[in-house]
């Protein structure tokens, strides 16, 4: 097969957009190493190769990104609903006092027909306020994992942490002196320098 006669596009493309080498792409189009080899060299295969995987990388990064940030986005939005039914409950006066309740009525048959009402008493009702704050609970939690967002105990911790490794750090720093020099403090505040 001449070098004239060959087709390099189909060829050219099979290289830059797989993962095959020279030899396994002249096999497969029937070509000598030697010819793909100095093609591949002339037009530059490999720079285009890598210019493609990083284009396809980025492309795939970006596909992820956008899906990531749907999802966020759809996080957010749940969170700002839930946000805006909490508030929703406390601009009614009476949401914690509101019962629902089971009363029983008796006809003049002497049947009974047993409803269940909402009865709004003084006396709060403890299980929605404990509701309430279990939901509160959740929803700061979805927040704080949502913006990275630490609790004060976990702040305190970190910055323990930091204070730690900083002076592990001058400990290290000081252990690794040049310095050797020894003080030797006297009672009376005199100092004495010993080498």
């Amino acid at each position: 097969m001449g070098r004239e006669t060959i087709d390099w596009g189909p060829i050219r493309t099979a290289y830059v957009t797989s993962i095959k080498s020279y030899k396994q792409i002249a096999e497969e189009f029937g070509i000598t190493h030697a010819a793909i080899l100095k093609k591949g060299r002339e037009d530059g295969w490999v720079e285009q190769r890598r210019s493609f995987r990083e284009k396809a990388a980025e492309k795939a990064i970006k596909g992820e990104i956008n899906t990531e940030a749907k999802r966020l986005s759809k996080i957010i939005h749940a969170a700002n609903k839930m946000a805006d039914v909490i508030d929703g409950i406390f601009t009614d006066p009476e949401q914690f006092h509101r019962h629902i309740v089971t009363d029983t009525e008796i006809d003049e048959d002497g049947g009974r027909t047993i409803l269940t009402v909402e009865r709004v008493f003084d006396k709060v009702d403890t299980r929605a306020v404990k509701d309430l704050t279990g939901a509160l609970k959740d929803m700061t939690l979805v927040l704080r994992n949502l913006f990275n967002l630490p609790t004060r105990a976990e702040a305190e911790a970190q910055r323990i942490a930091a204070e730690r490794l900083e002076m592990d750090k001058r400990k290290l720093d000081a252990e690794n002196s040049t310095d050797k020099t020894i003080r030797v403090v006297w009672e009376d505040g005199l100092e004495e320098l010993a080498k």
